[in-house]
This record gives structure tokens, sequence and C-alpha cells, in this order.
């Protein structure tokens, strides 16, 4: 695998690109519910492009494509729940990504806007707040993958409270390193499940910014790096206690409590 040459394939036009359409919509309410069995580590993963899949039913399948193959020691293991973070369908679990409700899509990266990354954030906020009031006693989630969705991540657990500590493997030279990576995130996860949990270093936003890779929206992370450097916290984007405020009333409702 190290000796193969990694080749990019050319990316569609964006088809079903917003994530306020009325099908991405009722995805991400359905998926809202997705809750993991309680012993299973949450692994996310990033999305790619998985164009070759779309041979299986009409649809990409990100988790069939080249780079979720390579690492394979955590994509192919039933004995940890791996969800992709995705634009514009924000959450697509392994478990759920046959699901009729779940639209074909294709985004390539110069279509993503600073506004539509706001969005995503929030989005993936709302479910990590969701998790933690289905499973209080879950601590750690896991992340395998490129920078990009690394901060994502990050933030929205930032936003959702930090609900969660995020037990996270980046590989250094992105996609040529995923194998590899996803052997280190094996030996982590296993450590952190056997409460011998590492403290590892927060990446840097800024020294990301600095590797200008081309799967990234620069626009949006340096509006949010001038945030931080006007010391300015991310979470004034929306609220922590409107978040938190509203999350109570949606799960009252989901339980069919009155409020």
């Amino acid at each position: 695998m190290t000796n193969q040459i990694l080749k990019r394939l050319p990316e569609l036009p964006a088809k079903n690109e917003s994530f306020m359409s009325t099908d991405n919509l009722v995805w991400f309410y359905f998926v809202l519910n997705y809750i993991p069995e309680q012993n299973l580590p949450v692994v996310f993963l990033p999305c790619g492009s998985a164009n070759k899949t779309r041979n299986i039913d009409g649809r990409k399948y990100i988790s069939k494509g080249f780079s979720h193959e390579i690492m394979s020691v955590i994509t192919r293991n039933p004995k940890y729940c791996k969800i992709i973070l995705s634009e514009p369908l924000s959450l697509i679990p392994y478990d759920l990504e046959a699901n009729p409700l779940r639209k074909d899509y294709n985004l390539p990266p110069n279509y993503l806007a600073v506004q539509s990354e706001f969005i995503f954030i929030n989005n993936i906020a709302l479910y990590l707040a969701r998790l933690k009031l289905a499973q209080p006693d879950r601590q750690l989630v896991y992340y395998l993958g490129a920078a990009h969705h690394y901060f994502i991540l990050y933030f929205a657990n930032k936003l959702a409270g930090s609900p969660f500590r995020i037990m996270h493997v980046i590989p250094q030279c992105g996609l040529r390193d995923y194998a590899k990576g996803a052997k280190e995130m094996v030996g982590l996860i296993q450590e952190c499940e056997a409460g011998k949990i590492p403290c590892l270093e927060i990446p840097s936003l800024e020294n990301h910014l600095k590797r200008r890779g081309r799967y990234t929206n620069l626009r949006f992370w340096h509006q949010i790096l001038l945030m931080q450097k006007e010391n300015a916290s991310f979470e004034t984007v929306c609220p922590r206690d409107q978040y938190k405020s509203g999350f109570q009333m949606l799960y009252n409702a989901m339980l069919g409590r009155v409020y």
C-alpha cells in the first residue's frame, strides 16, 4: 500500500449541495436519533470522493471509497462505531449509509461556503449533545483523518459545551499515511478503553492553515482564526446557553415531556 501511487479522481459538478435542502434536513433529523451501542467506541471519520462506488445503486458510498479502504483496520472492524463527517449531509453512520433516506450528493471543496461550514458545525454540536444526553457515561469520542474535519468536530464539541474528550490521530502526510494512522488509532483506542488515557496535544489551527491543503475551506478557517486572535469566542456565533436551552426543549419534546 505504501508503494501505491495515490491519485485523486476528478470531482463531479456539485449536486445536492445545500445543508438546508428538504432531503438533507429530513436525513439530519433521522440521523440525529442514531445512538451507537454503549460499549462501542465512536470513531468519527472524514468523507472522501468515492465516485466509483456509485455503481452500487447510484449513490456514492464513502465507506467503500479508497480512503476508507486503506483505513480498514478501523473501518472494517465491527468493534467500532464508525460515523462519517460529510458536507452537506453532516453525519453518515456506517450503520445507516444504505438507508434510502440518504440521498446521493457531491460537494467539491471549492464549492464550500463559509455559511455552510457554520451550519455543519452547528449540526455536529447538536448531535454530540444528543449523544451525551442518551449516554451520559460516555466520556470519549475518537477521530481519525485529515485536519479539516477534526477542527469541525473540535469546534462542534466546544459549541455543545465540551461533552466529550476527542482522542485523535491526524496522519501527517495526509492520505499516504492513512493506513499507518489507522493502526495508530487501534492502539490509541485500546489504551483509552483500558483506562490509560494519554494527554494529546490539540492541533494548531494556525499551523493547519499554513499547509494550505486543497481539501480545506481556507476562507472559513481564516475567519475562525481571526476571531481567536481578536479574543472572540467561537461560541459567540451561537451562544452556548441558547444551544443548551434549545437542546433541552427538543429532547423534552422527543420524550413527550411537558415543559
